[in-house]
């Protein structure tokens, strides 16, 4: 994945690239390579699993845990919405956490498909 392209596609997204240039110092290869670790995060997993099953502190560390990773990354439609989702599960209200999960998921999609397009020849 080549970073030009990559942000290019982030900064549509919604990434600050001047943000992310100046906390990565430059080091492009570095974000590529924690963007794709980001993607890949087993957190994900584990927080669909414990929503699933309904176990909202399970949920909460992953979350948590996730919204730390998408603030450092710059990620910010996602970051924002983890931030609903964690706050939802701390106060343990259900219905809310359920719809901001949602909300989540769907912006990892659209994280996903923003690297198989960066991933794709010019």
């Amino acid at each position: 994945m080549e970073y030009n392209t990559l942000m290019g596609l982030l900064t549509g997204y919604g990434v600050d690239a001047e943000g992310i240039e100046d906390l990565f110092m430059g080091n492009n290869e570095l974000y590529v390579i924690c963007f794709s670790a980001f993607l890949s995060e087993p957190n994900h997993s584990a927080l669909k699993a414990a929503m699933e099953k309904g176990s909202l502190d399970e949920a909460f560390f992953c979350a948590h845990a996730l919204k730390g990773l998408s603030g450092n990354l710059g990620l910010t439609p996602y970051y924002e919405a983890d931030c609903e989702l964690t706050e939802a599960l701390r106060a343990k209200r259900r219905p809310d956490a359920e719809r901001e999960y949602v909300r989540v998921s769907a912006e990892l999609e659209k994280l996903r498909e923003i690297a198989e397009k960066a991933e794709q020849p010019s």
